[in-house]
């Protein structure tokens, strides 16, 4: 409520009265009448005499200049000496009139009507980071006014959803929705024959939702993390992901799938390297991304390395990245035939370059055969098995190095050669026919 309080002007006037005293002697007292207003417009009349309350003393209020007031009357002062009259509708003139021991004081006092905060409105628009907006009606105390007629249009061309006619809450405010694009409004708040207006610029908000990205991660142990995020790098739960393989590969991760609370989507490790398309949906936006998984080295310890190698250079050439020289680095690096090599299997002669030397350390013979050591690149050690009376099987898988067993019908010496990836069949130059050699 709006804080005015009016002092009154007090015009007291002191009436003498000469009373016969024995002796001859003469007294003068001396009574006085006075108001103030408070805040909320009542009024307080207070009688005294030399600045002491009396009380029982008559009260009369009468409104001047023809006008009215419902303070007028009369009234006797209580033991504090006041009487209080009531605040008035309207400014108004009165004149008040005490009287006790026959001693009469009158004043003129200018009472004026309190303020009507009700009827005080204005109105304030303010908008969240979202782009929601807050009207907000409000009376001169700062009060929110409920039940307060607020009416929202478009000051331009621009559409807006938000307007139309609202009611304040019990706390003075409307809520209005974002608008999709930037947009001027005129906002117009009515209460208590009171009106309050304000033209107020809301900002279409920046759709995060609608930047997608998608991207995809993979761990150690195989397994891969789809990530889906908006424009400020926030996880976008409840998206949908769709993967497919992009080439003839077979993938158990391919499948459909929605993001969790932090966007993220978990697939399996591949059996092989695969390539996959992922493709992310939400809020009417899309993403999408190509990733190739690869087959984790820890995830395919219990593979053979003809399967490990046969899985290389089939990637590769879904790649269209077949390369020999690929290949034999692969065969080089991940050959586990020198680490793992059994107790019981002789490991061959060292490559010292000398294929005489290779001859001369031949191994034991089983069954009336020998056991002969093939070579491949780079020092790596093969070991050929014959059979029953064969000769001795050499593997050589181009860059890499196999085992071939190599069988003699006739009791003679056969050859096998491996082909590329150890795994290729060879063929005897001999009698014999080898049988295929597989690379260790």
């Amino acid at each position: 409520m709006r804080n005015q309080r009016h002092t009154l002007l007090v015009a007291a006037l002191v009436v003498a009265v000469i009373a016969a005293v024995p002796g001859g002697a003469v007294a003068a007292d001396g009574l006085s009448v006075s108001g103030d207003q408070a805040d909320d417009g009542t009024v307080t009349v207070t009688v005294a005499e030399n600045n002491t309350a009396v009380a029982n003393a008559s009260v009369t209020v009468e409104a001047l200049n023809n006008s009215s007031y419902a303070g007028s009357g009369n009234y006797t002062t209580g033991e504090n000496g006041t009487v209080t009259l009531s605040a008035p509708e309207q400014n108004v003139s009165v004149s008040v009139t005490a009287t006790a021991d026959n001693t009469t004081a009158e004043t003129t006092l200018d009472l004026v009507a309190p303020t009507d905060d009700t009827s005080d409105v204005s109105v304030n628009v303010t908008q969240a980071d979202d782009g929601n907006a807050t009207v907000s009606v409000t009376n001169a105390s700062g009060d929110g006014v409920a039940n307060a007629s607020v009416s929202v249009s478009e000051a331009g061309n621009v559409t807006y959803a938000g307007t139309g006619n609202y009611t304040t809450g019990e706390n003075g405010t409307v809520s209005l929705p974002a608008p999709e694009q930037n947009v001027t409004v005129d906002v117009v708040a009515e209460a208590d024959n009171a009106t309050a207006e304000t033209t107020v610029d809301l900002v279409a908000p920046s759709d995060d939702a609608a930047e997608l990205s998608v991207g995809v991660s993979q761990s150690e142990d195989g397994s891969a993390t789809v990530s889906v995020t908006n424009a400020s790098g926030d996880g976008v739960a409840n998206a949908s992901v769709s993967v497919t393989e992009a080439d003839n590969a077979t993938y158990a991760g391919a499948g459909d799938y929605t993001t969790d609370e932090n966007g993220t989507v978990g697939l399996p490790a591949p059996e092989q390297n695969v390539t996959v398309d992922v493709v992310a949906e939400a809020n009417n936006a899309t993403a999408e991304t190509t990733a190739t998984l690869t087959v984790s080295e820890d995830g395919n310890a219990t593979e053979s390395f003809g399967e490990r190698v046969s899985a290389f250079v089939a990637a590769l050439q879904a790649e269209g990245n077949m390369s020999g020289q690929a290949v034999a680095a692969f065969v080089v690096d991940n050959n586990p035939g020198a680490d793992n090599r059994p107790d019981h299997v002789d490991p061959g002669p060292k490559d010292d370059g000398s294929e005489d030397a290779e001859k001369d350390e031949s191994g034991d013979s089983e069954a009336g055969g020998n056991n002969g050591n093939g070579h491949g690149a780079d020092g790596n050690d093969g070991n050929g098995a014959d059979a029953a009376n064969g000769g001795n099987g050499n593997g050589n898988p181009g860059n890499g190095h196999g085992n071939g067993p190599g069988s003699d019908d006739n009791g003679g010496p056969g050859n096998g050669n491996g082909n590329a990836g150890g795994n290729g069949p060879g063929n005897g130059n001999g009698p014999g026919n080898a049988n295929p050699g597989n690379g260790n």
